[in-house]
């Protein structure tokens, strides 16, 4: 099974497409910044090596079909404002978990709902997958919001699961299922 890094997006002037070492600079002003990156899970950039091992990884993980991370690119702009990732794939189960990061100037537009639907899509459909997970830090307000949006289910608080700034804090399970599959 291959990846089809070109799902379509459902909002105009936006598209949704692999992530290559053409946009490292955009991928680094993402990744190296703190504030983005606060409310995930995601090692902070210090370097542009650091991006260029951050693609180099999620390629080989790509090839071994464990994750698909897929670059939201502004058609206007030619440019990658965030990213959308299908990874800890379990096709014995049929499940894996989302994830999304955005650059900060696109927040608030829309743009994640659109992205997050078609990783939906994709994962129910081609990937014929089960079941979708996404762990949100209780304190993220926005990604809480955007998962209720998108009729995701609140399964319960894993307590002290992930560590930020150096606390452990609370994480909220959202998971969907795949309705064809019920």
């Amino acid at each position: 099974m291959s990846f089809n890094h070109n799902i379509p997006l459902s909002i105009k002037g936006f598209e949704l497409r692999e992530i290559t070492n053409n946009a490292i600079f955009d991928l680094f002003e993402i990744y190296s910044d703190k504030e983005i990156l606060r409310y995930t899970d995601s090692e902070l950039h210090k370097t542009l090596d650091d991006t260029h091992k951050f693609i180099a990884k999620i390629e080989e993980k790509q090839v071994l079909k464990l994750c698909m991370y897929i670059g939201i690119f502004s058609k206007t702009e030619n440019k990658l404002i965030g990213t959308l990732a299908i990874y800890d794939i379990n096709y014995k189960h049929s499940f894996a978990s989302i994830a999304c990061v955005l650059n900060k100037k696109y927040w608030r537009k829309g743009i994640m709902t659109s992205g997050i639907q078609a990783l939906i899509d994709y994962s129910f459909t081609t990937l014929n997958l089960n079941r979708l997970e996404a762990q949100v830090f209780e304190f993220h307000t926005a990604s809480i919001a955007l998962f209720r949006k998108l009729k995701f289910t609140e399964e319960g608080i894993l307590r002290k699961n992930f560590l930020i700034e150096g606390k452990f804090e609370n994480s909220i399970m959202f998971s969907m299922l795949n309705v064809g599959n019920l």
